[in-house]
This record gives C-alpha cells, sequence and structure tokens, in this order.
C-alpha cells in the first residue's frame, strides 16, 4: 500500500478511494470529526454520510464497496485539515 497526505478543505467533499480500491486504511488527528460516504458513481454524495472522529481508523471493511468520500463536520471551519490515506 502506497501512504499519502489527502487535504480536507473546510467545505465540500474529497474523494480518498475508488471503487477499484480493493483495501485503504484512513486516518486523521486532532480533536475534529470527519463525515464519510460512498457512492456508486464518481459523483460526491448528494446525502449526509455518517460522522466519525478525526482519530478513528477507516477502511473498506467498515465503508463497503464504492467511491469513498470525506468531509469536515461541521464544514466551514476556516482551515483545512489532513488525513492519512494508504491504499
Amino acid at each position: 500500500m502506497a501512504t499519502l497526505n489527502v487535504t480536507v478543505p473546510d467545505t465540500g467533499w474529497v474523494q480518498v478511494a475508488s471503487d477499484a480500491d480493493a483495501g485503504f486504511l484512513a486516518q486523521g488527528g486532532g480533536s475534529y470529526a470527519l463525515e464519510w460516504a460512498t457512492t456508486a458513481t464518481a459523483a460526491p454524495p448528494a446525502v449526509r454520510g455518517f460522522v466519525l472522529p478525526a482519530a478513528s481508523l477507516v477502511g473498506r471493511g467498515l465503508l463497503g464497496p464504492g467511491f469513498v468520500w470525506v468531509r469536515q463536520y461541521p464544514g466551514g471551519t476556516g482551515y483545512p485539515v489532513t488525513l492519512t490515506v494508504s491504499r
């Protein structure tokens, strides 16, 4: 697995894994929360995802198949956060 840092801005969804990524792990840090969602296509989610503390280790086993998206919760914090992703 290759590891990369993904910047999650204070607004909008960011794709962190495609449907072709059989496995991935992602984790942030700090005391903020992230909202996670999956979609069947490469389009951002139109519905709410579910919220977890940023320090949670999130992977394919938790989220299931599809494109994986993340955004800050709540949005509009005024600063980006960094998420470490291995895939």
